[in-house]
């Protein structure tokens, strides 16, 4: 049995579609899924057990159907067969669905695949890099403009006020990388993009700063400190006293926060 799924979009979007991955791997008991996606994410998958290939494609259909039902190979499809058994096309599949009935991403495209998930929570798969270990790290950079919060200085401000905190996600940087350092902090905190969930799913005291309530619920995951944007306008010191409470769960007394 073969798999196509395809879904463009961010990191972030690719996540939210990691638990379905799992489930259509245990459902069709295979391991050659093979994804379908951006050029620019050649690795977010490249380490996930159930995902035997990617192919990078630049949004158009390139399976190569095109006389006759015989495959022709194009650029993005070098070495890759391109017939498969199952093709699950989540690449316009949000749409606002989850806006409007308050339905989470990972139920949206669990559901497309006729699937209802158990475990929804995303797992992170990637090789890890060497990297310094900090309290607080912070990833205020998205590249939706609406979430990005880097240029916020009150935010910048109350990040920078604790001791051993640094921001992630302004300068390139591979992705064993980024999840590396995403890894190696205790507190993470991010505008609405790929590092929340990336740290939540590692166990990491995760603060998301989101676009507004209706993304808190279709978006965020249970555990974790969540904010609208709006808050962070008019109550930045809210921020403050999050990571102090978790600062004080972690109870870590060499630098105290």
């Amino acid at each position: 049995m073969r798999i196509l799924i395809t879904r463009f979009g961010g990191v972030g979007d690719l996540f939210y579609i990691e638990p379905t991955i799992r489930a259509l791997s245990s459902k069709y008991e295979t391991k050659d899924i093979v994804l379908r996606t951006y050029g620019d994410y050649r690795d977010v998958f490249a380490c996930h057990p159930c995902i035997s290939n990617t192919v990078l494609d630049d949004g158009y259909y390139h399976l190569g159907y095109v006389y006759n039902n015989e495959p022709v190979e194009g650029m993005h499809w070098t070495g890759v067969n391109p017939y498969f058994d199952l093709h699950f096309d989540f690449s316009n599949s949000m749409g606002g669905q989850e806006e409007e009935g308050l339905t989470h991403a990972v139920d949206i495209f669990s559901s497309m695949a006729g699937l209802s998930l158990k475990d929804k929570k995303p797992r992170m798969f990637y090789n890890k890099a060497i990297v310094p270990k900090v309290k607080i790290l912070a990833q205020l950079k998205s590249a939706g403009e609406d979430r990005d919060l880097s240029k916020n200085i009150k935010i910048r401000n109350v990040i920078e006020s604790f001791p051993n905190s640094e921001f992630i996600g302004e300068t390139p940087m591979s992705h064993n990388e980024f999840m590396s350092r995403i890894g190696a902090c205790d507190i993470f905190v991010g505008t609405e993009s790929s590092g929340v969930i990336a740290a939540h799913a590692m166990g990491k005291k995760t603060i998301g700063i989101y676009k507004n309530a209706e993304r808190i619920k279709t978006r965020a995951f249970d555990g974790m400190l969540c904010y609208t944007q709006h808050n962070m306008i008019d109550r930045v010191q809210d921020l403050a006293s999050g990571i102090r409470k978790f600062g004080l769960e972690i109870q870590e007394t060499d630098t105290p926060l």
